[in-house]
Order: structure tokens, then C-alpha cells, then sequence
């Protein structure tokens, strides 16, 4: 029972583990950016929030995550801000958020999105954050705080 365990113990080290094949984080790849980039676009447009990431093996998985802050800056009625993750020029993931105003108050709101992506390459891939908004003429956006994305491979 851990109850009866004193003195100290020895640390323990992963590094002598072996037969695991499997999940293992190969490498993990990472850009913030400070920029605001704002649209009224009802197509989509790059953000900037991009990565490179080279897989070392054709079965590898990469989890791809986005993190950020979208604001809407003009009007005062509803709107929402659309976002999508691509793989090179493939689409992997997409989410739409509701932002609205009254008479002074811009309201935004946090950003997470992540897919567990196989490319079966080992190519240089870029992913890339792009944004929309779906009234067009509404100005939506990043609010510029150190949005993040990360892509980390996993050996499968």
C-alpha cells in the first residue's frame, strides 16, 4: 500500500521504456502572432495565424489546435464570425461563433479549435487559420492578443 512507502524513492525515467510503438509526441511546432487582422468578407480570407510542420513518418498524426480572441468591430445588430483550419489548401476543420452589439458595446469571444489530422505525408505542411464573417460589410475579426497555433505530430 502507498501508506506504508518511506524514505525516498528513486526518480523514474521514461527513457529506458521500450515496446511502445504507438502515441508517442514526435514533435511539437508552434506560432503566436500579435496581428489584428479584420474582414467584411463573406469569403473567406487568411488570418496570418499559419505553421510549417514536416512529419517524419507517412502514418503520423498531427493534432492541430488554434487558439485566439474574435471581436466584431462595426454595426449594431448580430453577425457571426466564421473560421476554418486548412491543410495546405484542404479544409479539416470549421467553426462559427455568434457576435453581436448594441449602441457602444463590441462583444467578441474566445476561439478554440482542434482536429486530429492525417495527412499520410511526409511533406512540408502548412496549416492555416482563415475568417469570414456572414454579413458581409460587418467588420469581424482577431482582437490581436497572441493568437496561437500549435501542431504537435503524434507516431501512430
Amino acid at each position: 500500500a502507498a501508506s506504508k512507502l518511506t524514505g525516498a524513492l528513486p526518480a523514474i525515467s521514461g527513457a529506458s521504456l521500450t515496446g511502445i510503438t504507438t502515441g508517442k509526441v514526435l514533435q511539437v511546432v508552434s506560432s503566436t502572432t500579435s496581428a489584428t487582422p479584420h474582414t467584411t468578407s463573406a469569403t473567406y480570407v487568411d488570418t496570418g495565424v499559419t505553421l510549417n510542420i514536416t512529419p517524419s513518418a507517412t502514418s503520423s498524426k498531427i493534432l492541430v489546435t488554434v487558439t485566439a480572441h474574435i471581436d466584431k468591430y462595426t454595426g449594431h445588430n448580430a453577425t457571426s464570425w466564421s473560421g476554418k483550419i486548412l491543410r495546405d489548401s484542404t479544409q479539416i476543420i470549421s467553426q462559427t461563433g455568434l457576435l453581436w452589439t448594441n449602441t457602444s458595446v463590441y462583444n467578441g469571444g474566445g476561439l478554440a479549435m482542434s482536429k486530429l489530422d492525417s495527412p499520410s505525408t511526409t511533406s512540408q505542411i502548412t496549416y492555416k487559420l482563415q475568417q469570414a464573417t456572414t454579413n458581409s460589410g460587418e467588420t469581424v475579426g482577431l482582437r490581436g492578443g497572441g493568437e496561437t497555433i500549435t501542431a504537435m505530430e503524434i507516431g501512430a
